[in-house]
Parts: C-alpha cells; sequence; structure tokens
C-alpha cells in the first residue's frame, strides 16, 4: 500500500453503498411520524396481553441432548455478591422522582459508566507505545462511540448539550438550551414529546446520547466496522445500566430518534457521526 493511501485511511469510511443504504433504511425520520401504519406491528405487540405473555415466555431451544447444571462455589467473594446484587438491581425504569440528580451524582454516574482506568505500555515491531486503558473494550482499540449529555434538570450546570470528554473526565457544553422552546424542540428529536413515548421526560434529568462516529472503525474494517461500532455500543448500554444501579439512579433506553436532525442540531458536521438510541436518567421514585 502506497503512503500516500495510508495517510489517507483515517479519513476515509470504505463502506459499501449497500451498508450506507442499510444505515439509511434503520434511520428514523420525521414523516415516520406521520405514517402511524408502519408502527402497526410495535403498537399491536404492546397493547396485545397475549403477545406479552408470549414474548415473557418465549426462550432459545436445541431440543433433546445433554445437560449439565451449573455449580457456583459455595463461598462466594465479595465482589461476586456485590456484582450479583447490581445485576438484580438492572432494570429499565420509565418513571422518574420530582428531585433531580445533582451534578455530583452524575459525576459519579459517568466515572463508573465511562472512563479511563489506566495506562499500558507495549512493543510493537520494535516501537514502543503507550496507551490510556478504558472500562469498555473496542474492536482495534478505536473508540468510535461518542457519548453527549442533555442536561434536562440538573440544577448546577445550564441547561444544553454537553459532549462528555472521558480523557479529561470533563463535560463540554457544544449547545445551550436556554429557552423552553429550545428545549421542545429538542423533545421533538429525541422523540420524548407527550404522546410519542411512555418515558417520563419531564421529571427526567438528563438524557444520555449515544453517538457513533461510523467511519472510524470502517477506515480498517470496512463494512464489517459497522458491526464492531454497533456491538461496542452495546457495551456501552449495558455499562450505563449497571452504573445507573450502583449509584440508585433510574434510566431507561429508547430508540426511535430522529438521528439526521440531532446530528444537525448538535453540528455535529460529520453525516456518519450517527446518533443511535438514547437513554432518559433520573432519580427512583420513593416507595411507600
Amino acid at each position: 500500500m502506497k503512503q500516500k493511501t495510508v495517510s489517507n485511511l483515517l479519513s476515509e469510511h470504505r463502506l459499501s453503498n449497500s451498508t450506507l443504504d442499510f444505515l439509511e433504511l434503520i434511520k428514523s425520520q420525521e414523516y415516520h411520524l406521520d405514517t402511524p401504519e408502519d408502527f402497526e406491528i410495535i403498537s399491536h405487540v404492546n397493547n396485545s396481553p397475549d403477545m406479552i405473555k408470549k414474548i415473557f415466555g418465549s426462550y432459545y431451544e436445541v431440543g433433546f441432548c445433554e445437560t449439565f447444571d451449573l455449580n457456583t462455589s459455595s463461598t462466594k467473594t465479595e465482589e461476586f455478591m456485590h456484582f450479583d446484587s447490581i445485576n438484580k438491581k438492572r432494570k429499565s425504569i420509565r418513571s422518574f422522582g420530582e428531585m433531580p440528580i445533582t451534578f455530583e451524582n452524575l459525576s459519579n454516574f459517568l466515572k463508573l459508566f465511562y472512563s479511563i482506568t489506566g495506562e499500558e505500555e507495549f512493543k510493537f515491531k520494535d516501537e514502543k507505545i503507550i496507551r490510556q486503558t478504558r472500562n469498555i473494550a473496542s474492536g482495534g482499540a478505536i473508540y468510535p462511540t461518542e457519548i453527549f449529555i442533555i442536561n434536562n434538570r440538573i440544577e448546577e450546570i445550564p441547561k444544553g448539550a454537553y459532549r462528555y470528554n472521558v480523557y479529561t473526565f470533563q463535560l463540554e457544553c457544544i449547545l445551550k438550551l436556554e429557552t423552553e422552546t429550545e428545549m421542545q424542540e429538542f423533545y421533538k428529536l429525541l422523540r420524548v414529546t407527550e404522546g410519542s413515548t411512555s418515558i417520563d421526560y419531564i421529571n427526567a434529568s438528563a438524557f444520555i446520547l449515544f453517538t457513533s462516529v461510523l467511519n472510524k472503525h470502517s477506515f480498517k474494517y470496512q463494512d464489517f466496522g459497522v458491526v464492531l461500532s454497533l456491538l461496542e455500543m452495546g457495551e456501552f448500554i449495558h455499562s450505563a445500566y449497571l452504573a445507573a444501579a450502583t449509584t440508585n439512579m433510574g434510566c431507561c433506553l429508547y430508540g426511535g430518534i430522529l438521528s439526521d436532525k440531532i446530528n444537525k442540531f448538535l453540528d455535529l458536521k460529520n453525516p456518519l457521526h450517527f446518533p443511535v438510541v438514547s437513554m432518559a436518567l433520573g432519580t427512583l421514585k420513593k416507595t411507600v
């Protein structure tokens, strides 16, 4: 491979037209809101007790085969017990308490959710390379996932959109939403306005926007890079759920966001910087 070609790799997405078409097909567009028949199956499933029972009762079966009962240690470590407890608390919470989370609460959440965990040095073809390690793995250590926080009710920082800088452990304010009209406009892009979701967006303290710069993986892995990027997104989502459970906060992931309009609203510039899903985050309701 020529040096000129190599130097241009990082700026080329190398995605096939069929993959680009697929990415367009999975986006939610504004016109979908005016065509409820597109969501007919979803609506039917959500409103059918019989379907819900079938979903909850279904699981994959392989047929007759030899089986072996799993046998965990009789003596569990403290770490095992703690993680088991967090796993049991992990769930989607759609309604939140009236009190918003604090900036300290959010900071603690972000530290557990996604952070730099250390530094490692290794040799590659006689060259010493130092890199910072993170609590989430990425194919080829490329990390196309970018996290944005939309502040809805956290009082210590202005309302607006923030990029989470994992290297400096800072929130970078890229857009202030200073009026109720601006917030309502962004609600529409996040698809959390009244009638469009069952999530309690009014009491949500913040929204986490999971985005992926898809050309970061694909420059190296081509179309398979999209698979790696989406797998990585799943790691981030699972980590967010565990972090919320650990910090006693409620969260709920949801899709159907208007990806292209969010890209423009946040002035992300790269058309392959793809907002994938969003998550509502807030305090837990007090139980009586």
